[in-house]
């Protein structure tokens, strides 16, 4: 926790707490969000687990609809950063590895599964994945190869469903 914790959330427009004081195995991320350089915008603590290599703290900001999703350890948060407020909290199966924007949609990457939001934060869709896994993504068309085996698919509309 940030030496100036208290004044950063006594000052904060939003201030949002996730198991700080649990003795868990795992870290404590502390993101302090200001947009003029003044009081902050948004203070959110959280301990989350699994940390340390490979399960980074992730941030994405989308600056055309003030959108901020975070992403650490099984947790993800998504805010409104003009009218500071949280939108949704939502679960990485297994461990969150990072965000990646294509264009107008923002890919989740976790342990086990692969998920996508577009700029105002709405999911699109979900699939599971085994690692070793990868993606990539040419003209809004997302390969991911699970194990050897391609499946390619339209990055707006996600996966087929299976029957």
């Amino acid at each position: 926790m940030p030496a100036d914790y208290a004044d950063l959330q006594r000052r904060a427009a939003l201030c949002d707490e996730y198991n700080v004081q649990s003795r868990d195995c795992g870290s404590i991320s502390t993101v302090i969000v200001t947009t003029d350089g003044g009081a902050p915008n948004l203070v959110v603590a959280q301990h989350h687990s699994p940390d340390g290599p490979g399960f980074p703290l992730g941030l994405v900001i989308i600056p055309e609809t003030s959108l901020l999703l975070i992403g650490a350890g099984e947790r993800l948060l998504a805010y409104d950063l003009e009218h500071p407020r949280q939108l949704w909290e939502d679960h990485a199966v297994m461990g969150f590895w990072g965000f990646k924007r294509h264009s107008t949609v923002i890919v989740m990457s976790a342990e086990l599964e692969l998920a996508a939001w577009n700029l105002q934060g709405r999911k699109l869709w979900t699939c599971f994945v085994e690692p070793p896994w990868t993606y990539e993504v040419q003209q809004d068309v997302m390969q991911v190869d699970v194990m050897g085996v391609l499946q390619q698919f339209d990055l707006h509309a996600g996966p087929a469903e299976r029957p």
